[in-house]
């Protein structure tokens, strides 16, 4: 369940904590990882700064809690200040805005069901407190409810709601928008990836920018993941099987991005036709070519015959697509006609020499 306690470790950054306990076995072999409520735990007694060592509640009163061994539990703190072992909590920043929000949503519904405004209800000049206090009620019902009664000497001003329920609510869009905004530069540090700007939108380069921005976050918590795999997980698992003074591997998490190897091939080709020589090492490495068998069979590379090369009028050759002029068309013509006559004179001579030649061999003065 690697993944999954990974997963339940990433939860540090909203919570500012997360603690994962290592079941171990009798071979010095890890069973599994079993994420902990963060809230069973403390960093010292309840009244004192809490950098100090991880300690275990026994119940929800315990102030003072009881140390635990150092390789039982992983212990993820995002951004520690100070030595506070409790973090930062992302979640602790988005409360207002969250709250904010939900007072939004809630008189945005209360809009489209019931409408906007104040319900003023009269009451008799010498009504009681008790009385009062049912007009209040009966004003309220009448702004939150859909079915009111009271008492006959109730009135209800109808101007002053019916002005105010002409309004819009796209102050209510805006104010969840700017919220959720609010939110997003919270978690992420930007808005174009999670949805739409203030604005409604962002330039494509603008969006390059803030998609930047969220991998460098993503980035900042792999390396904050990886440090308590490799310091914690690793150091401990090859200290009881190996000793503490063996080498030990790294774990890491690839957050580089692929490179893109259509734009890779247009350089490597320009350098090369700039006399930079590329070994066949290189390519194969960076585009990860495989090394062929000798009992491999091998693609031929298709090779696109070279087009003719067709002379036409003025000496044009195949690659000239220009449109002739009037004058080289004539002077095609007259070339042409030129080859004919040269042809069909030639063709005469021939014609001539072999009626010669066969006299002479009728005649037996030539064999």
């Amino acid at each position: 369940n690697f993944v999954d306690a990974l997963d339940e470790l990433l939860d540090a950054p909203g919570h500012g904590v997360a603690i994962a306990e290592i079941i171990w076995n009798q071979d010095a072999q890890i069973e599994a990882i079993k994420a902990r409520p963060p809230e069973w735990f403390l960093f010292n007694p309840a009244t004192q700064v809490q950098n100090g060592p991880l300690r275990l509640k026994k119940n929800i009163w315990d102030l003072d809690g009881e140390i635990v061994p150092t390789h039982k539990f992983l212990v993820y703190t995002f951004r520690a200040r100070y030595g506070n072992r409790r973090g930062r909590p992302l979640l602790r920043r988005c409360f207002w805005p969250s709250w904010f929000k939900r007072q939004d949503l809630k008189f945005w519904l209360k809009w489209l069901e019931k409408g906007n405004g104040t319900v003023a209800v009269k009451y008799g000049q010498g009504a009681d407190e008790a009385e009062q206090q049912q007009a209040l009620q009966a004003a309220e019902a009448i702004q939150s409810a859909t079915a009111v009664a009271f008492k006959e000497g109730f009135e209800i001003i109808p101007e002053l709601l019916k002005a105010a329920r002409t309004g819009s609510t796209e102050a209510y869009n805006k104010l969840c928008d700017r919220l959720d905004d609010a939110i997003a530069k919270t978690i992420l540090g930007q808005t174009l990836s999670s949805g739409t700007s203030q604005s409604g939108g962002g330039a494509y380069a603008l969006g390059e920018v803030h998609e930047g921005v969220r991998l460098e976050k993503v980035a900042a918590d792999a390396r904050d993941l990886e440090a308590v795999i490799n310091d914690q997980l690793l150091y401990w698992l090859f200290a009881f099987n190996d000793g503490p003074d063996v080498p030990r591997p790294k774990w890491s998490i690839d957050v580089e991005e692929p490179e893109d190897l259509n734009m890779r091939s247009q350089v490597d080709e320009r350098l090369q036709k700039m006399g930079l020589p590329i070994t066949a090492q290189y390519a194969r490495k960076t585009y990860s070519i495989p090394e062929p068998d000798p009992a491999d069979e091998l693609l031929e590379p298709r090779r696109v015959p070279a087009a003719p090369e067709i002379a036409g009028a003025g000496g044009q050759g195949a690659g000239n697509f220009s449109e002739p002029t009037d004058a080289e068309k004539d002077l095609g013509k007259l070339e042409a006609g030129a080859k004919a006559k040269a042809l069909t004179a030639y063709a005469g001579l021939v014609s001539a020499a072999v009626e010669e030649a066969a006299k002479e061999f009728k005649s037996g003065s030539r064999k």
